[in-house]
């Protein structure tokens, strides 16, 4: 079979995944919305826009270790023009393939003066860096309050397995290629194939790096866990209120789920991550409202996204930096 139709019907295979997988999650969520009384849906739109403002907010420690990268790398760029770049390449994580969201949060630091291939190389050590911090919160939080397992999962888990061991396992899978000598192997053989895109001599990363990347981007799961709870809270009534130990569930849930579904075929985790937040929210109230809210969490996500990525498009960067 010749490269091109084998990537092709690599291509096919996994597309036919996607969809089977996303077919039987819509059944379990439609199946619980049939139960729903549509009465007892009392949408707050303030509660949702203060969740959405959260989120965003949730995004400024990536934006600044995202920055803080370039800098070591010898490419300062301006506040402006990184966050903005960030923000709006935050929605190439919506389309297959997972690559789109750094190549346009290269193309647009590229007018700044930094050169694609180290942005690339930036965007890969900050995605993979927030994810195994949020892996290492999750089995931190699972440690001391472990979540439950779904009736229908508890029959292939050992008895004495604990949850915490997920989270464990995600932090190997998103930390291995973050140790210096993994990542700087990687980014010397980067170099030496990629040098038509202006791929330069980088300076290799230490492990306070990854140290003050993981510490940094952790706060971004506290803060996403925050807003999580406030959108729940605005659909479930009865929830109770707001605690640290509410907190750091709905902190470990959120980061768990975003995680599991960085590492899945399915683009920013569609239909994986709702499923696994009904189930770890399910203390919060009945099904069909917990439902509502995590299918509600997401596109509220979105929308805030949408939102801030349009203001900051039309509202260009001074100019490049010297």
């Amino acid at each position: 079979m010749n490269p091109t139709a084998k990537r092709w019907l690599v291509r096919a295979i996994k597309l036919t995944l996607a969809l089977v997988v996303l077919f039987f999650i819509g059944r379990i969520f439609w199946d619980d919305l049939k139960k729903l009384e549509y009465s007892q849906i009392q949408l707050q739109p303030g509660w949702l826009v203060l969740s959405g403002g959260i989120y965003i907010l949730a995004l400024m420690p990536s934006v600044w270790f995202f920055r803080h990268v370039h800098q070591l790398f010898g490419y300062p760029v301006a506040v402006y023009a990184c966050a903005r770049a960030h923000m709006i390449g935050h929605l190439g994580k919506y389309a297959p393939g997972k690559m789109l969201a750094l190549v346009m949060r290269s193309a647009l630091l590229k007018p700044s003066g930094i050169p694609y291939g180290v942005s690339l190389i930036v965007s890969f050590y900050e995605v993979l860096t927030a994810m195994a911090s949020g892996a290492l919160v999750a089995a931190i939080v699972f440690v001391f309050d472990p979540p439950t397992i779904p009736e229908g999962l508890q029959a292939y888990i050992p008895a004495d397995w604990h949850p915490a061991w997920f989270g464990v396992g995600l932090l190997a899978v998103c930390g291995l290629p973050l140790l210096p000598g993994v990542f700087n192997f990687i980014i010397a053989k980067m170099t030496a194939k990629l040098s038509t895109m202006e791929m330069y001599r980088l300076p290799p990363i230490r492990y306070p790096t990854l140290l003050l990347g993981i510490v940094v981007t952790s706060f971004s799961w506290w803060l996403q866990g925050l807003s999580a709870w406030i959108l729940v809270y605005s659909v479930v009534p009865g929830m109770e209120g707001l605690s640290f130990e509410t907190v750091a569930q709905y902190t470990a849930a959120i980061a768990f789920t975003n995680v599991v579904g960085f590492v899945v075929i399915l683009p920013a985790g569609f239909g994986v991550r709702e499923l696994l937040l009904k189930h770890m929210f399910a203390a919060a109230g009945p099904v069909p409202l917990v439902a509502v809210a995590v299918i509600l969490l997401r596109f509220n996500s979105i929308a805030a996204e949408i939102i801030i990525a349009l203001v900051l498009y039309w509202i260009k960067p001074a100019g490049k930096i010297d």
